[in-house]
């Protein structure tokens, strides 16, 4: 298991590179990034978090572009009811 912080790292290594050129466009808006660099970007965190785990599989984090104000995703089961569980974190960025 990786350490917070090399998550904390990488997460905004991610987010420099990936999100932060969209800032002056997309600013409020989500940002899915894998650690590979695909992204996938939308005004619903929801939509996000379900689009970035089909075509991008866990393991990447959502950002608010522009914004810190989220903390982790852990994924189920994609058959759940509820498959995906948030809980606060200080690093302001969502992990899948």
């Amino acid at each position: 298991m990786a350490s917070q912080g090399y998550l904390k790292r990488m997460a905004d290594a991610l987010y420099n590179r990936h999100a932060k050129p969209l800032e002056s466009e997309h600013w409020g808006k989500y940002i899915a990034i894998s650690a590979s660099g695909e992204t996938v970007v939308g005004a619903d965190i929801a939509d996000v978090r379900y689009r970035s785990l089909a075509q991008l599989g866990r393991g990447g984090f959502v950002f608010k572009i522009g914004e810190k104000a989220v903390g982790k995703v852990r994924m189920r089961s994609i058959s759940s009811p509820n498959p995906v569980v948030a809980t606060a974190s200080r690093s302001g960025r969502w992990g899948l």
